[in-house]
């Protein structure tokens, strides 16, 4: 799932590949110690399908969230803001 999203408009963004994604902020309280401060959607026919929770790290404008490939096991992604939020970079690897 590496790849390079531009913003499309405010919180959507657009894939290289023409894919539509959302980014949206965390809008409920969570009792865990580390919460999640977005979510990434991929909107696919106007339809949204949750992805995963996107977590803050210690550096500015990168965040992590996880996968589980085919076999079930967590895969970790890092997604990398910048540009004032206009571009957002998705590496595979732990944040």
């Amino acid at each position: 799932m590496e790849m390079k999203l531009k913003r499309a408009k405010t919180g959507v963004y657009l894939s290289e590949a023409g894919k539509v994604y959302r980014l949206l902020s965390v809008d409920r309280a969570y009792s865990q110690k580390k919460a999640p401060v977005y979510y990434l959607q991929e909107i696919n026919k106007n339809k949204a399908s949750y992805i995963s929770g996107v977590f803050k790290t210690k550096q500015k404008g990168v965040y992590s969230f996880d996968l589980k490939d085919e076999i079930g096991v967590k895969v970790y992604y890092k997604l990398i803001v910048s540009d004032a939020g206009d571009t957002i970079e998705i590496q595979k690897g732990k944040a």
